[in-house]
């Protein structure tokens, strides 16, 4: 994070936090705990957060790039279960190849 925060000073530009959230899904404990702690390591760097519902990720992800002119995307991966790495592949791994904009995988 720290070297996000070193972007936006030097560029004078802010972080735009995404989390699609699929149809139906009820926010959780852990993302009401992430949400907390990203608030507190953002500080006081010039950042908002959207929380878009949409089935699609990677169409998502992209309408809001184009949406909001970002010139980079930092994507922070979820860790999966057993059954999910066999069976899904992962979001960062699609906007791989999917998206306009230089991308930044922080495991």
């Amino acid at each position: 994070m720290d070297k996000m925060e070193e972007f936006v000073r030097m560029f004078k530009s802010q972080i735009l936090v995404l989390n699609v959230v699929k149809l139906g899904e009820a926010p959780g404990y852990e993302k009401a705990a992430a949400l907390v702690k990203m608030k507190k390591v953002l500080g006081r760097t010039k950042h908002n957060f959207f929380f878009p519902v949409s089935e699609n990720v990677t169409d998502e992800i992209n309408s809001f790039i184009h949406r909001h002119k970002a010139d980079m995307l930092v994507m922070l991966p979820h860790k999966h279960n057993t059954f999910e790495k066999l069976f899904r592949r992962s979001s960062t791994k699609r906007m791989a190849f999917h998206t306009s904009v230089p991308l930044l995988s922080i495991h």
